[in-house]
């Protein structure tokens, strides 16, 4: 019996042949996942503008809740942001703010404050009362803090002022 060698391994001239199919299929999938990604965009930007494109539902808001929000925006219309600043630029460091509490639509405001003593807290609310838009805070609640530092704690309520607003 004559022995036969087996050889599995692609021969040269199937190694070309091979290399060119896979090339092919390369390049066939580049080309599909190319034009899935431009189709996928179309798709996104026609379902955009057929959202921008159809009405609003039309929505009954009861007179009472319609009230309610525009309190809400004149609430947030207020200048809160100047109104804060002011106050950090009267506050020393010897005096600081515990709680602030803001009554939603009126510019009504209650804070309450812990200074190093009383002269610390007379010195505050002197520059406080001279300045136009805090002047018509009002102390009040004092009570002086048992212990080592003797601080003082109080409360300032009122409205706040508003130049822009009537």
């Amino acid at each position: 019996m004559k022995s036969i060698a087996i050889d599995f391994a692609p021969g040269p001239r199937h190694l070309g042949r091979t290399r060119a199919l896979l090339a092919f299929a390369v390049v066939l999938c580049a080309s599909a996942a190319w034009g899935l990604r431009e189709d996928t965009g179309r798709e996104a930007a026609e379902a955009e503008r057929l959202v921008a494109l159809s009405p609003a539902p039309a929505v009954d808001v009861p007179p009472t809740r319609l009230a309610a929000i525009e309190a809400a925006v004149s609430h947030l219309d207020t200048p809160w942001a100047r109104w804060f600043a002011d106050l950090e630029a009267l506050v020393p460091p010897e005096v600081s703010l515990l709680a602030l509490d803001v009554t939603a639509g009126g510019g009504e405001v209650r804070l309450l404050w812990r200074a190093d003593g009383v002269p610390a807290m007379l010195a505050f609310l002197a520059s406080v009362k001279r300045h136009p838009r805090l002047a018509r805070l009002e102390v009040v609640h004092q009570d002086l803090t048992p212990g080592e530092g003797l601080g003082v704690q109080f409360a300032l309520e009122g409205r706040l002022v508003d130049e822009a607003r009537p």
